[in-house]
């Protein structure tokens, strides 16, 4: 997807993928929102259409003049030229299965730095950035926002670290040759190490696709799967930042559709959410009739992760308790680096902000109905101000008050002229004009326009 970046309109919109695809040409419709809390009105409906015929030039049982660059590319393919020459010409056709690494270092500290990669080109999902102290995650667990942006140019690509950047720092830009995807982002861990990810992912937790990173750190012996959604840490040396990503899938890939399910918000829209609830997360969610397994039953089944192994157990060097003693690799702010840098701003300074049923109080989306208050309308207004002046206003003391929307515009009717009585059409050619006693209402939504009969009123005083 490509916006607009004054405003943020959506250009172009590429479905990249459709695990059931349609067997004849049909057109759908979309409503696409650019972030979860926002209007209505602000949603962009978009119309996508499915063509179903296959272009085969040679009657090779190859499909020709493939476009989408996203397509997957299959096991057996022909790469054929556009134009055809008498002389011989070498081609030269690269597939890049090698990781590359790029590394900077700047003499000056700078907030939100863009460092420029020439003669290449990656896909955002196949980029992250490293510094001194582990691997930035990909989306911020702070704020839920991505930790880096690219802009594309002719012959180069440049990426922008959305973050503080320390004077003489060694910074990194890996590319590796598969996709990556944040599925998971949680900016505290509980010290005994339990994560519950149920309805949040929609594979089951796997190390074989999944990556477990803790603080810029991954993880591997230190994450005990328990079951499909359920797993513990233990033996951290950070209780921060934590992050799942997922490696070489598609994205919107899940294993079953006896898994999917979907909720309505309250704006009507529908969300997916994945049930791969199995007996033994039912058992210790107390949700089976009967059957739930206590407290000790609970500790004796997930022994030895289970809340804590005790340092006597044998098990003990597997399972060592969990600290929180390694610096935050997200403060990266601090009074020194913000002494030397202008223009900081406020998002990059404040890492751990209050929340509010879960919404950062310093998010820019919050409205007021996140604060858990219900604002009066303009018509309960309108009918408050009524009710109160009820007397005065039968009495044709006041008028009434009544709702004027937004997309409700009022205007006098008027005719101008200029000093010679000819008709004119702007104001500044006008010498006097003649207006109807009648008002104009037009409604810019539908852009309809009546006129609004007013009564003359004669001062005969």
């Amino acid at each position: 997807m490509t916006v607009d970046q004054d405003n943020g309109s959506i250009l172009t919109f590429t479905p990249l993928h459709c695990p059931n695809p349609p067997k004849d040409d049909i057109s759908l419709e979309f409503i696409v929102s650019q972030q979860c809390i926002q209007w209505n009105n602000e949603d962009a409906r978009i119309i996508i259409e499915f063509h179903t015929s296959k272009v085969e030039v040679d009657g090779d049982g190859y499909i020709h003049n493939v476009r989408n660059p996203m397509a997957v590319l299959p096991k057996d393919f022909v790469i054929k030229c556009l134009y055809q020459s008498d002389d011989s010409i070498d081609y030269e056709i690269r597939i890049i299965k090698n990781p590359k690494m790029f590394d900077f270092v700047c003499s000056q500290a700078e907030m939100s730095p863009t460092f420029e990669i020439q003669d290449f080109w990656a896909p955002v999902d196949h980029l992250y950035i490293l510094v001194d102290s582990g691997r930035i995650p990909l989306v911020n667990p702070a704020t839920g926002r991505p930790t880096f942006s690219v802009k594309y140019n002719d012959n180069s690509m440049s990426v922008t670290y959305l973050n503080m950047y320390s004077a003489y720092e060694h910074l990194e830009i890996h590319y590796v040759p598969y996709p990556m995807r944040s599925v998971y982002v949680q900016r505290r861990i509980p010290s005994n190490g339990f994560i519950d990810l149920g309805g949040k992912i929609n594979k089951p937790l796997n190390k074989k696709y999944f990556e477990f990173w803790v603080n810029g750190r991954l993880m591997t012996d230190e994450v005990t799967i328990i079951s499909p959604t359920k797993l513990f840490l233990h033996g951290l040396k950070s209780l921060r930042n934590f992050e799942i990503i997922e490696i070489n899938r598609d994205p919107n890939e899940y294993f079953s559709d006896n898994f999917l399910t979907y909720n309505t918000s309250d704006d009507g829209r529908l969300y997916p959410m994945w049930n791969l609830t199995t007996y033994l997360d039912a058992a210790l969610e107390g949700n089976l009739e009967g059957d739930n397994y206590s407290s000790e039953e609970q500790e004796y089944l997930l022994t030895p992760v289970w809340k804590q192994v005790d340092r006597e157990h044998p098990e003990f060097k597997n399972y060592p308790p969990n600290v929180d003693i390694e610096e935050d690799i997200l403060l990266r702010a601090n009074t020194s680096s913000l002494d030397s840098t202008e223009g900081v701003p406020y998002q990059f300074a404040v890492i751990d902000p209050p929340t509010l049923e879960g919404t950062a109080l310093n998010n820019r989306n919050l409205k007021f109905s996140d604060f858990g208050f219900v604002p009066f309308t303009n018509d309960q207004i309108l009918n408050m101000i009524n009710e109160e002046w009820a007397e005065e206003i039968a009495n044709g003391e006041i008028p009434a008050q009544s709702v004027v929307s937004d997309d409700e515009w009022y205007g006098i009717i008027t005719k101008l002229y200029d000093e010679y009585g000819m008709r004119v059409h702007t104001l500044d050619e006008s010498a006097y004009h003649i207006s109807d006693v009648n008002t104009l209402r037009i409604n810019n939504t539908n852009r309809v326009g009546r006129i609004v009969k007013n009564n003359p009123d004669y001062n005969l005083d």
